[in-house]
């Protein structure tokens, strides 16, 4: 049996923590050293694509190699990176709890843990194996 190139296709993610940088009352129950995530993909030898979910919104943007070429010049020194291989699936993924950067990142790549509600929970969870081992902290 010959796998479908959709079946074997995987894509590669940066997976971003940070420190929320505003102000929310979740942050009286959330570490806020690790109070934010987001996502940053190479799209080619050119360009990112950096996902910043948000609160209210989601953004999505290109941005130039030209201007930063290393992942370590979108990051802040303090940020923590873990780069995660995503195999692609058509494995429906439900959210049934507040949908935050969290779960807006492991949309992306590939996290269906209902209890994984923080950053901080997810980074452990990725750095820990349980989400699969085929990761790498930068």
């Amino acid at each position: 049996m010959q796998l479908s190139e959709y079946e074997d296709a995987t894509t590669e993610w940066y997976v971003i923590f940070t420190e929320a940088k505003f102000p929310h009352w979740v942050f009286r129950f959330v570490d806020r050293s690790m109070g934010h995530v987001y996502a940053v993909q190479s799209l080619n030898d050119y360009q990112w694509l950096v996902i910043q979910p948000r609160v209210n919104i989601t953004e999505a943007k290109i941005m130039l190699k030209c201007q930063y070429p290393s992942i370590y010049d979108i990051t802040s020194p303090e940020d923590k990176i873990v780069k995660v291989k995503v195999k692609q699936s058509d494995k429906v993924r439900g959210c049934l709890n507040w949908f935050n950067c969290v779960e807006q990142v492991k949309a992306l790549i590939g996290v269906s843990s209902f209890w994984t509600w923080t950053p901080k929970q997810l980074y452990n969870g990725l750095i820990g194996g349980r989400y699969g081992s085929d990761w790498r902290e930068d």
